[in-house]
């Protein structure tokens, strides 16, 4: 997936944001375990502007929010040190779902957050933040 727009929660508001460029299939990601925790709303409450059971942003510092699939998710991510790489990688760190639709969704939007570049040396991606 190419240019992606997606929001961070920063000091308790939503923060626009977008992801550039194309994954170079470096792999790195696929080498290393990301801790998920995520949280969807439905279609109709994207339109309202704290999604049900969401009484202040602040409380979610730090999580990356972006619509997928007529929902609306809330995801935060912790890199831990992987046992073993990704089973769909294959020799030369290639995928073998990348492009297709099996690729798996943390897979086609990640990175969601400028700090995940950092993990990620070889990533060439580039995660700008929009005006207001």
């Amino acid at each position: 997936m190419k240019d992606f727009q997606f929001w961070i929660v920063e000091g308790g508001k939503l923060v626009p944001y977008r992801r550039l460029g194309e994954c170079n299939r470096c792999g790195d990601c696929c080498q290393v375990q990301i801790h998920v925790r995520a949280r969807a709303w439905t279609e109709s409450e994207k339109s309202r502007s704290l999604p049900e059971g969401v009484e202040d942003w602040a409380e979610w510092e730090g999580w990356s929010v972006f619509r997928s699939q007529g929902l609306v998710w809330a995801m935060w991510y912790r890199k831990g040190r992987a046992k073993s790489n990704c089973e769909a990688l294959k020799d030369g760190n290639r995928c073998k779902f990348h492009g297709t639709a099996e690729m798996r969704a943390l897979c086609r939007y990640w990175p969601l957050n400028p700090r995940h570049l950092n993990w990620f040396p070889n990533c060439t991606y580039r995660i700008e933040r929009m005006p207001r």
